[in-house]
């Protein structure tokens, strides 16, 4: 059985013996959020319900009034039923009826979470959090929220109240590299996933994040080790093998990295990231094979349900239309923040142009050779250029160059990005220019927070 299953279980006997009927539900109902389709989990549960269920008179320490087990399983059944209006109005009668119910407060928070509703899941686990303040679970599910909102800095302090409730947490050191992944800080995230691992042994999502990190660092070889660790531990993962092909495909093995792909589709055929990306592989190495059948399906791809990164389908078909519709899915998907209206500032004859450039490649890379002599001629008369680095900084000969070339220039690698848009802001930048677009490294989440009134693509695609 599950490690942390088996442990979880335990604690809520221990708690039952104890006569603390009201823990041992919380510690139910987070197994059936974690479990909702293991049958042992379920069989374990109804045992537990029936002790929970026990005479009052057996109750050493009464705990306050809680909804009886068949209130909370109509939550977590509307919950798998997908139902999360019905189940947001359930749970909040319940609420009325018991205000410290603590497993009502959780439901209700993962459900406003499913539908996109981070502020009101925040607000909600705040308050399971101020019955049960030392349960690291809920710690590391509101982090986890925190984290899809963009909020990276009050996640990663959500992770450190888990652990010090629970220091051999192995998913918050997972999700404190992932974390750290997004400011950039991929040496950290190395370390959180190397005690993600220590601790749990064979942790395969851990290995695979480590894969991801090394092969940002540039060391393709480490990336295909962990990617190939992971799927030892789960030989039938899709993600993992999608992520081994970027990382074969970096290390110059598109061959290998077309294999990887479609051992991802044969897991899941449906997988249409793992579709795009095998397209994108056979035409960088001529293999038109497929090519026919792939361009008629191709369309298809990233413009319904899933969305997909659209630069990989850019060069095999020429139909604007799809192109916009998988872009427009992409950005709706991935960047769920919700924007700042900004006005331009109010102008003055001799108030000089604000421009911020943001780019991960002000260095030896094409981007830096095509666009720094632009940046030398702009006319400092009527233009102030802000250069915004988020990628690793080397400071080799192009980006010695660029900084020459700008006003102010910042190096914001360990910045999330809505930090990095926030001081755009308080830069009073009246046009952002993004040279990444949906190109590698592209940090697209700046202009999803506003960084400038006016935002422009350019150069990168």
């Amino acid at each position: 059985m599950n490690r942390y299953l088996d442990q979880s279980l335990r604690k809520a006997h221990n708690h039952i013996k104890a006569g603390d009927f009201y823990r041992a539900k919380a510690i139910c109902m987070l197994l059936l959020q974690k479990f909702p389709k293991n049958n042992k989990v379920t069989q374990k549960l109804h045992k537990l319900e029936k002790a929970i269920s026990l005479p009052t008179e057996t109750i050493a320490q009464p705990s306050p009034p809680q909804p009886t087990p068949a209130q909370l399983n109509d939550l977590v059944n509307l919950y798998r039923q997908g139902k999360h209006k019905e189940l947001e109005s359930k749970a909040n009668s319940i609420l009325i009826l018991f205000p410290n119910a603590f497993t009502a407060y959780l439901m209700l928070a993962e459900s406003q979470r499913q539908q996109n509703k981070y502020d009101d899941a925040i607000k909600t686990y705040r308050k399971a959090i101020a019955i049960i303040p030392n349960h690291a679970e809920v710690h590391n599910n509101l982090a986890a929220t925190l984290m899809e909102k963009g909020d990276l800095q009050a996640a990663m302090q959500s992770l450190k109240n888990a652990l010090q409730i629970k220091p051999d947490f192995s998913e918050v050191h997972n999700n404190m590299g992932n974390i750290q992944k997004k400011l950039g800080q991929f040496r950290e995230a190395a370390n959180s996933y190397r005690n993600a691992i220590r601790i749990k042994p064979n942790y395969a999502v851990a290995y695979m994040n480590m894969g991801t990190i090394k092969n940002e660092l540039g060391n393709q070889k480490s990336a295909i080790f962990n990617y190939q660790k992971a799927l030892k531990i789960e030989p039938s993962c899709a993600i993992t093998y999608y992520n081994l092909g970027i990382a074969q495909n970096d290390s110059g093995d598109i061959k290998a990295a077309i294999t990887s792909s479609q051992k991802a589709l044969e897991i899941n055929p449906n997988y249409q990231l793992a579709n795009a990306q095998k397209v994108h592989y056979m035409a960088k190495v001529c293999n038109w094979t497929t090519h026919q059948d792939d361009k008629k399906y191709s369309r298809k791809l990233g413009i319904k349900d899933q969305h997909i990164a659209p630069f990989n389908l850019l060069a095999v078909e020429d139909t604007p239309k799809i192109h916009k519709l998988r872009s427009v899915l992409y950005a709706k998907k991935t960047f769920t923040e919700k924007q700042k209206k900004q006005n331009p500032s109010q102008r003055t004859q001799s108030k000089k142009l604000r421009v911020g450039y943001f780019s991960s490649d002000f260095r030896k890379h094409p981007v830096a050779y095509l666009i720094a002599q632009m940046l030398e001629l702009h006319d400092c008369n009527y233009f102030e250029i802000h250069a915004y680095f988020y990628g690793l900084d080397k400071n080799d000969k192009m980006t010695k160059r660029i900084k020459n070339s700008v006003d102010k220039f910042y190096s914001l690698s360990q910045m999330s990005d809505n930090e990095i848009a926030l001081l755009a802001q308080r830069n009073k930048i009246d046009i952002a220019v993004d040279l990444a677009g949906y190109t590698h490294n592209s940090r697209t989440g700046i202009f999803a927070h506003r960084a400038a009134p006016i935002q422009i693509n350019y150069l990168g695609f």
